[in-house]
């Protein structure tokens, strides 16, 4: 009789254990762009900005350290900017049915997001702006394009109710 409880419990953890497992399976997956735009920071193709610019614009800290300098790009930073420009544009590729898959306004908001910086590398890399200009205007963007996610995310995911007195839920 021992053993048949045993043999109930373990089918039942197995049951259990499948169904989670299933259960992060069907969990939506990150962007899958974001390790690409990562390794971008230690690509050596660019190294001659890296100290000037964010290159992966994963790390809102060292973004804000590059808002200060006065300097604009010079004739032998510029091919570097345009192909960083460039494989900026190979990595978006590979988030294309990443935003495919979310609100039409979020997808809407990225795609605007990624061409607006894709422009002010042009102007950085053109001298228009300074690498200082395109990391104040760079967070700026990446503020609007939170702002504006968060908006839509508000409006589509179920408000949460206060805890009840007496509750346990938090």
């Amino acid at each position: 009789m021992r053993r048949a409880y045993g043999s109930i419990a373990e089918a039942g953890l197995l049951a259990v254990a499948l169904l989670w497992g299933a259960a992060a399976h069907a969990q939506p997956k990150g962007n899958p762009a974001m390790p690409c735009f990562r390794a971008l920071a230690d690509d050596p193709r660019f190294a001659n900005v890296k100290d000037k610019v964010s290159l992966s614009g994963t790390n809102m800290d060292e973004m804000r350290r590059m808002t200060t300098s006065g300097e604009r790009a010079s004739a032998r930073e510029a091919p570097v900017l345009a192909a960083w420009k460039d494989a900026r544009a190979d990595c978006h590729r590979l988030e294309t049915d990443y935003f495919a898959s979310r609100d039409a306004r979020i997808q809407a908001f990225a795609l605007e997001h990624f061409a607006a910086l894709q422009n002010l590398i042009v102007d950085l890399q053109s001298g228009k702006i300074t690498y200082g200009d395109f990391g104040r205007r760079r967070i700026e963007l990446y503020e609007k394009l939170q702002l504006n996610v968060e908006a839509v995310r508000r409006e589509i995911l179920p408000a949460k109710l206060p805890p009840t007195p007496g509750s346990t839920n938090k």
